[in-house]
């Protein structure tokens, strides 16, 4: 260990490390929640994770109609609104295209 008199940093940052060292992990974990998902595959069931085109609190995706037309389907309101997320954050701002398959 060295001594104070040697030491690089400034005497505020070394008192204060393991606070920055915190705020700066906790920042590193919420820009991974925003900017990173896992989508279900709409027809083989496997699971990606992925990269979002823009951030958004969700992280997991699903699309209850399936390979399917929506014409014929009866959802809920709540099923809609994942199908639509499911659209907008995987399809159309190309979330497929930045993803990876995950193992289970």
């Amino acid at each position: 260990m060295s001594s104070p008199e040697t030491s690089l940093l400034p005497d505020w940052l070394r008192r204060h490390r393991r606070w920055i060292g915190a705020l700066l992990a906790a920042q590193v974990l919420a820009a991974g929640w925003l900017f990173l998902g896992v989508y279900e595959d709409r027809e083989f069931d496997q699971h990606y994770l992925f990269v979002k085109g823009r951030p958004s609190a969700k992280w997991a995706f699903r699309a209850p109609v399936g390979e399917g037309d929506d014409d014929g389907v009866t959802l809920t309101e709540n099923e809609w609104a994942e199908e639509m997320a499911f659209r907008e954050h995987v399809e159309k701002l190309g979330g497929y295209e930045r993803a990876v398959l995950l193992p289970w």
